[in-house]
């Protein structure tokens, strides 16, 4: 593996040329999480999110079979714990992608998380649990003001 880099703060870029025209806007990131589709909801994954990220699709590979109608969520470890604030219920055997306003996205997909937040996943407890691990590749970006140079 090639020499990583880690900032603080998030990524914009504005084109590639010197004079662009463009506004400057962030690169969104992606944070994956993989987990026992069986676990309790309230699992923690050891993966965080940062203060201010917007989440704006949810990516599943499943490798979760069996069990009667699984399904999952995954969620937030913050002051007040959300077991479900980013997917709810969602199909455990199902490989897809969950966007803002889908049924089964939490109430913080689409809304900045106020505080950096540890990611929970595991079994929603409807339906019996199949055996297996499920990995969710979150995408987020951050709210910013266009400004050039600042």
């Amino acid at each position: 593996m090639g020499k990583r880099s880690t900032v603080k703060g998030y990524w914009r870029q504005r084109g590639s040329g010197a004079e662009s025209k463009a506004t400057p806007a962030p690169v969104l990131s992606h944070l994956a999480v993989t987990f026992d589709g069986a676990a309790a909801n309230t699992t923690l994954t050891g993966k965080w999110l940062p203060a201010g990220a917007i989440i704006t699709h949810v990516d599943i590979v499943s490798g979760h079979t069996g069990g009667t109608t699984p399904a999952f969520d995954i969620g937030v470890n913050t002051a007040t714990p959300d077991p479900d604030a980013i997917l709810n219920g969602a199909t455990s055997t199902t490989t897809g992608r969950y966007l803002v306003g889908d049924a089964a996205s939490g109430v913080l997909v689409g809304t900045a998380l106020a505080a950096d937040a540890e990611i929970t996943a595991g079994d929603d407890g409807t339906g019996t649990a199949g055996t297996g691990n499920i990995t969710a590749i979150i995408t987020f970006g951050f709210n910013d003001d266009g400004v050039v140079n600042d």
